[in-house]
């Protein structure tokens, strides 16, 4: 009895490990789908994105030195006018006086030189022929001279009163649109105080500031896309002038970049964003979001043998949606996972899909 006891002990721990060695043999291997894509070194072209605020490349604000009552406006902004057009006329007694004053000044200095020219030569023709003291002669000498200072300043005091009074009849040097007029009719004027603002808007110009890796890529006449959101539209421009001395505050060089407005649909004041193509840069370049971020350190997932391997990259130029990625260990034949990165382990087994 004992014996068939132990032979049938025997029986059920051979089938329950028969069992056991079965389940372990059907446990199913875990493969993870993905989505790659093949990793290589491509050649693009780095263009950077650059902002700013557009400016008419003329502008002429027209300021007045003496002030006065606002008479005769005969413009109003918005307005096209040529250069050398009277907008609008001050009237100073101040100012009239002193011109008129300055002004005969100046005739009787240049009389007085005149008479005394005349004198001197007379008695230098005298004392040539020793008909005269040398000390007559030297008298008639030093009045000539002294009229002569006296006519450079009568002359310097007419310059100041004639440019002012000049300005009493408001002109612009350039053709353009009349800006910033506030002024009305009989209105009191307080000395240097800002009349209004002419612009040329043919053609306008925007201001960007870059770093110092991208000034050695802009040339002079190098194109640039400018878009102008307001607008809604992208105009090309080119680099007008290069600054080589960077900014003390901010480190960065102004560039200008002039833009044609034939149609005069851009405005002072409009925002643009200004695309530069820079070198071409050779290196591996995957989409943004195949990246995974811990710790501000970035990471991929690489597929070789329908294994993945996770590595810690860093990080180049970026482009649009590509991104430059560097890490030791590329190899030729490599594919970088695009989508479900972040459900891998290092060594998963994984399927493209």
């Amino acid at each position: 009895m004992n014996k068939i006891l132990l032979t049938l002990f025997f029986t059920l721990i051979l089938i329950g490990c028969k069992d056991k060695q079965t389940t372990q043999e059907m446990k199913p291997e875990i493969i993870k789908d993905v989505k790659a894509q093949e990793l290589k070194i491509q050649t693009i072209k780095n263009t950077k994105i650059y902002n700013g605020d557009i400016n008419p490349l003329k502008e002429i604000a027209i300021i007045t030195p003496t002030g006065g009552y606002a008479k005769d406006i005969k413009y109003k902004n918005g307005d096209i006018i040529d250069s050398e057009t009277t907008i609008l006329t001050l009237v100073d007694a101040a100012t009239e006086a002193s011109y008129f004053e300055a002004e005969g000044n100046l005739i009787k200095s240049r009389s007085n030189y005149s008479t005394s020219k005349i004198s001197f030569e007379k008695y230098k023709n005298l004392f040539e022929k020793k008909l005269i003291s040398e000390e007559l002669y030297l008298q008639s000498k030093n009045n000539m001279n002294q009229s002569l200072g006296e006519l450079k300043i009568a002359e310097a005091n007419f310059i100041r009163a004639n440019d002012n009074y000049k300005r009493l009849f408001v002109k612009s040097e350039i053709s353009g649109i009349i800006t910033d007029l506030e002024v009305k009719n009989n209105e009191k004027i307080p000395s240097n105080s800002k009349l209004l603002t002419i612009v040329e808007n043919n053609i306008m110009e925007i201001k960007i500031a870059i770093n110092g890796e991208d000034i050695k890529n802009i040339t002079p006449d190098k194109e640039a896309k400018v878009y102008i959101s307001d607008l809604n539209k992208t105009v090309i421009g080119k680099v007008s002038e290069i600054n080589l001395a960077a900014d003390t505050n901010t480190k960065k060089y102004n560039i200008k970049i002039q833009i044609p407005n034939d149609d005069k649909s851009i405005l002072k004041g409009m925002y643009g964003k200004v695309e530069m193509e820079q070198m071409e840069v050779n290196g591996l370049f995957v989409p943004q979001e195949a990246i995974m971020i811990k710790d501000l350190y970035s990471y991929v997932a690489i597929i070789r043998e329908n294994q993945a391997i996770i590595y810690k990259v860093n990080r180049g130029v970026s482009q649009g949606n590509l991104q430059e990625i560097s890490f030791d260990n590329f190899k030729e034949g490599d594919k970088i996972v695009v989508q479900g990165q972040y459900l891998l382990n290092n060594n998963d087994k994984v399927r493209e899909i």
